[in-house]
Parts: structure tokens; C-alpha cells; sequence
């Protein structure tokens, strides 16, 4: 298969970028409307200071009505009620209004200009006031529509202009018009955009070094993972990341993978031993079985050699027969390790100890075995034949390996959450450095005797798979020359006692 082409942009500046995306969009439209805010602010503020201006003017004054508004709040939404004769004093107020602040106009119905201060000549430009004088007419009809009754806009992008209904008796009868200067609200415009510039470049700055260190400690590990993938997919099963367990999820997985790789490399180590072992073990038959046909077709030809050709046969037979014992061994063994193929059903602990105890003493003539089972009536969910080739093996090795003076035990005893077997000799034991490998395949703590024997290194292997397979465990104690304890402890089924 052809290499997977490499990424063109790593990942670390993916995610860079992605971070420096999503924050900058987040902080200019962050910026902006503050920016507007502030701009709304400033412009109502204005607007509200030329409002209470004129309310406090015209209430000194005295042409007020009695009609003015508690709170500037809900100005924009009524018309300023002025006495009948107010367009009479319509100069001398605008002239009360200006205050050398404000340029302040009186306009008629149509717009037209009535009095103006005494300010320059220069005045905004009146704007059509139709649409403005309808809704207030509309107003003092008792149409309450929420509008604003306030015209407000922004003169060559330097003054800020206010319209105001005047009405006396139910009816406009013209209208306010001042200005003033928006320099201010720009200069502070302006500086609030030279700081929210500098503050988004200082922001910049700083979120681009943690995009890099965020997006380096994100894809470190992951970086390290894939070479570690990479290695291990080239067969080097050593190969670890190393993380250990971090403070986000990649750490958990890379420490997740390194336990995967781990267990990867004892099952492939384990499988090369076995197919090491397995291939050893037929070696010597097959090699017997070479020897013995060659030496057959020698003795053919030899009418006197009967002899040697039943010798020569009777090797062969045991040459097969032990090959016939391995492949059965290697079989059950392959059974006992899938659980899927456990056939569980009630038995009966003692009748399992008394089927095995009288093979193992049919195969063992002359010897003895002390039993003591203090679990008569505790009955199993397990699989018989599995269970009773369990204890056969290790009562067979207890006799074998125990001479005819010495003692082999066998104990069951139970209590609320498990039941346990044990079984004991006086034998010659096992030597501490063979304990941890005892249950292995092949393994043997004496290879010639176990050969000799007619043993195929695989009973303690098919043992603990037995027991596992059960929800169980084997646990093997011993000394060299002061016997071995095998104790097997399965867990209590939920079986009635009337089976």
C-alpha cells in the first residue's frame, strides 16, 4: 500500500489558528459593540442634556404648562406643552435657551423659521417634519404608538441636532430645533478606539502565544502516539509513549495504548514460545516415528529381524500416542481459554471429587489419598468434564511426583462467597525461581523427568484455564523438598440444594 500522503499543514497550527480564529472574531465583535455602546451612550446623553436644558429653562421662565413629565425617561414619548402666547416670546427664549452653549431655532408647522438666537448665522438645515407632526398630532389625539416624538440626527458629521413638538391647547403649533457640537462624543470616540486598538493588539499578542503553547501541549502527546503507532506497526512492540497519565484525555489514551502495546507484546511473545515449544515438543515424536519407518524398510528385508520390527512398531505406537495426548491437550486448552464455550450446568462438588479421586487411584495402583470433603451438599453452575479433568491433573500430579511412603491430601471447605479445594503432598516440591512460571504452556520445573514421564508440559496450563474459565483462580504454594499445596477457589453459585 502506498505511504499516506502527509498533511500540508500541521496539526498544532490547525489548531492554532482555529483558536486565534474563533478569539479574534469573539474580541472584534466583543470591541465593536462597545464601541457602539459608547457611542449610544455619549449621543443620549447629549440628547438628554439639551432635554432638561430646555425643561429647566421654560420652567423658570414660566411658559411651561402644567403638563410637564416627572422623569426625563419618558420625554421622547410626549410633546412639550407650551402656553398659547408662546410663539409671542419665541425670541427673547431662544435667546434664554442658547446660553452661548446651544444654537436654538423656533419653527413653525411647515418648518419655517420663526426666532432664532443671536449666535452665527449658520443653523442645521431643517429636515421634513411630516412624518414627525403627524405622529405627535396622533399623540394628542390619544394615539399612544411608543414612537418617539423626538427628531435627532447628526449635522456633517460634527453637530448634534434635537427636535422638539411644541403643543398648546391639543395642537403643534411648531416646533424646537437646537444644536451643539459632537466633539466631544468624537475625541472620546476616537480615544476609545486608540485604546481598543492597542488593548486588541496587547490581546492579540498574548492569545498567539497561548494558541502555540495550548496547540503544543495538545498535539505533543499526540504527535508522540503516532510515532509510537508507527513503531509498533513496524513490529517493534517495545515501543512505548511513555506519557503516563496526564492532566486531559491524550494522556489517558496514550497511557491506554502503552497497556494495550504491553499486552500485545506478552500475547505475540507468548504465541512465538508456544509455536517455539509446540514445534519442539512434535520435533521429538516425528523424529522417533523418521527414525523408526527407516529403520522398518532396513529390517524388511531381513527375515530373522521379527523381533526388531515389533520393537521397532511399539516405538512408533508411542511415538503416535504421545503426539495423539499433545494435540489433545493443545485442544482443550484452546477450549478452556474461550468462555463462550463453558457448558455450565448444576453439579455437585462431592460426586466431581469422587469421580476424580477414583481415576487418579485406578491410574495409580497401590497408593493412597486421604480425602476430606467438608462440602458434601454444595452444588456448582459450572461444566463436569472441565471441572473433574481439573482435579485429575492435579491429583495426578500430586501422586506422581510424591513417593509411595509420602502423603497426598485432598480438602474442599466453603463459606458465603466461594468454595475452595485444596490439594497436598509430601512430594518433592518446586524450587522458588520455577513458582512464577508454573501454568505456563510447556513449562516444566524438571523437563527430562517430565518428559520421561509422559508428561506434555500443558496439564497446570489447561488447570488454571479451567479454573478462570470458571470465575476462579489457582493458587500454588510449595517448597523444594517439602511438598506443594495447589489450592483451587471457585466462586458460590446461586444453585437451589434440591437439584
Amino acid at each position: 500500500m502506498a505511504e499516506r500522503r502527509r498533511r500540508a499543514i500541521p496539526l498544532r497550527w490547525i489548531i492554532a489558528g482555529s483558536f486565534l480564529t474563533v478569539f479574534g472574531v469573539i474580541l472584534l465583535a466583543g470591541g465593536g459593540l462597545l464601541y457602539a455602546e459608547l457611542q449610544s451612550l455619549l449621543w443620549f446623553t447629549g440628547l438628554a442634556r439639551m432635554e432638561s436644558h430646555v425643561h429647566a429653562t421654560l420652567h423658570d421662565l414660566g411658559p411651561l404648562g402644567n403638563a410637564e413629565p416627572r422623569s426625563l425617561e419618558g420625554i421622547r414619548f410626549q410633546p412639550m406643552i407650551v402656553r398659547p402666547d408662546f410663539m409671542a416670546h419665541a425670541s427673547d427664549l431662544a435667546e434664554d435657551l442658547s446660553g452661548g452653549i446651544y444654537r436654538v431655532e423656533v419653527l413653525d408647522r411647515q418648518g419655517r423659521i420663526v426666532a432664532r438666537d443671536s449666535g452665527p448665522a449658520e443653523q442645521p438645515s431643517v429636515p421634513d417634519l411630516t412624518g414627525l407632526l403627524k405622529v405627535t398630532e396622533g399623540y394628542l389625539e390619544g394615539e399612544r404608538s411608543g414612537v418617539s416624538l423626538r427628531l435627532s440626527y447628526l449635522e456633517r458629521g460634527d453637530r448634534q441636532v434635537l427636535l422638539i413638538p411644541l403643543a398648546s391647547e391639543g395642537h403643534v403649533i411648531g416646533f424646537l430645533q437646537m444644536t451643539t457640537t459632537w466633539h466631544f462624543g468624537e475625541n472620546v470616540l476616537n480615544s476609545f478606539a486608540s485604546f481598543l486598538a492597542v488593548g486588541l493588539l496587547v490581546i492579540a499578542c498574548v492569545t498567539v502565544a497561548l494558541a502555540i503553547r495550548l496547540a503544543r501541549v495538545l498535539t505533543e502527546p499526540l504527535e508522540r502516539l503516532a510515532q509510537t503507532a508507527r513503531q509498533v506497526a513496524a513490529g517493534d512492540f517495545g515501543a512505548r509513549t511513555r506519557l503516563g497519565e496526564g492532566a486531559h484525555e491524550i494522556y489517558e489514551v496514550a497511557h491506554t495504548f502503552d497497556q494495550m502495546v504491553e499486552r500485545l507484546q506478552i500475547s505475540f511473545t507468548a504465541q512465538r514460545r508456544f509455536l517455539a515449544d509446540a514445534s519442539h515438543e512434535l520435533k521429538t515424536p516425528l523424529t522417533a516415528l523418521s527414525g523408526m519407518t527407516q529403520m522398518m524398510r532396513v529390517l524388511e528385508t531381513r527375515p530373522d529381524a521379527r523381533d526388531q520390527r515389533v520393537q521397532a512398531l511399539d516405538r512408533m505406537e508411542l511415538a503416535v500416542e504421545r503426539m495423539e495426548r499433545l494435540v489433545g491437550d493443545l485442544l482443550l486448552l484452546s477450549r478452556s481459554e474461550q468462555p463462550e464455550t463453558l457448558r455450565a450446568e448444576p453439579v455437585k462438588l462431592h460426586d466431581l471429587i469422587e469421580e476424580a479421586v477414583a481415576e487418579a487411584l485406578s491410574a495409580a495402583p497401590g497408593r493412597t489419598l486421604e480425602v476430606r470433603d467438608q462440602s458434601p451438599e454444595e452444588w456448582l453452575l459450572a461444566d463436569p468434564d472441565a471441572l473433574r479433568r481439573l482435579l485429575r491433573n492435579l491429583l495426578d500430579n500430586a501422586l506422581k511426583y510424591t513417593p509411595p511412603e509420602g502423603e497426598v491430601r485432598l480438602s474442599s471447605s466453603s463459606d458465603s462467597e466461594q468454595i475452595r479445594v485444596v490439594v497436598e503432598d509430601t512430594g518433592c516440591g518446586i524450587a522458588p525461581e520455577h513458582l512464577a512460571h508454573l501454568g505456563q504452556r510447556f513449562y516444566r520445573a524438571d523437563a527430562s523427568r517430565a518428559r520421561q514421564s509422559g508428561g506434555t508440559g500443558l496439564g497446570l496450563a489447561i488447570c488454571r484455564a479451567i479454573a478462570e474459565q470458571h470465575g476462579g483462580q489457582l493458587l500454588i504454594e510449595s517448597q523444594a523438598q517439602n511438598g506443594t499445596r495447589v489450592t483451587l477457589t471457585l466462586p458460590r453459585s446461586s444453585v437451589e440444594d434440591n437439584y
